[in-house]
């Protein structure tokens, strides 16, 4: 009988948890009915709100929002929490398009609004920076959301019970992402040994362009100055 008392309050909790996340996304949601869009004006949906220090606990959405901002292009944000079609995030909406991946998004307001900031580099340049970027984005990253785990418990925009359900829900979401990618199956130590080496292959490949580094800085700095603002 105790066992079964059990079972039953541990699945009633259950239940509760997700319940009050369903209500937590249909308020979220809500909200996006009163936001006023003016035209020509990019629309980026987050899932998360804003970091402490950092535009968000993102890289995709900062790297997107870099891009914005480089670019001088108008945009806003929405927190809401609605996921793109691909259930994917983030994404943009540009007047009446629908756009779902970081990359996909600049990819199409750089073809949009007639925008290359890679005019200067060469064929090679440009194929070395494609293998970098998916480096950093297809593989350095999961082990970054590994390795971020434990980060959240002190980085959680939320406390109480709010707490734990941002916890356990960003928490199996990762656990769950990685396995399905393969570098969760890993040891620690494996995956250790994965994130070390693509530091090394980006340390290693940035020490060759050194001497150069302050004529690229010379280079980037109206580019820093944009961000800045």
């Amino acid at each position: 009988m105790m066992e079964f008392k059990q079972g039953a309050w541990l699945s009633l909790a259950g239940c509760a948890l997700l319940l009050c996340f369903v209500l937590c996304c249909c308020l979220l949601r809500k909200r996006k009915k009163f936001l006023t869009v003016p035209t020509n004006v990019v629309v980026v949906h987050h899932f998360f709100g804003r970091g402490l220090m950092v535009p968000s606990k993102s890289p995709f959405p900062m790297k997107l929002e870099t891009f914005l901002r480089m670019t001088k292009t108008p945009y806003m944000n929405d927190h809401s929490g609605r996921m793109s079609k691909k259930g994917k995030t983030p994404w943009i909406k540009f007047n009446d398009t629908e756009v779902a991946d970081s990359q996909f998004c600049i990819d199409f307001l750089k073809k949009k609004n007639g925008i290359d900031l890679n005019t200067e580099l060469s064929s090679r340049q440009k194929s070395v920076a494609r293998a970098f970027l998916k480096l950093i984005e297809e593989n350095f990253y999961w082990y970054d959301c590994l390795n971020n785990i434990p980060v959240l418990k002190s980085s959680a925009p939320f406390k109480g019970f709010g707490f734990w359900l941002y916890y356990w829900f960003v928490r199996r979401a990762i656990k769950n992402a990685t396995w399905g990618h393969g570098i969760g199956r890993h040891s620690v130590e494996e995956v250790w040994s994965i994130g070390q080496a693509d530091i090394e292959a980006l340390s290693n490949y940035l020490a060759v362009k050194r001497p150069n580094m302050k004529q690229m800085w010379q280079s980037l700095a109206p580019f820093v100055d944009r961000v800045a603002q």
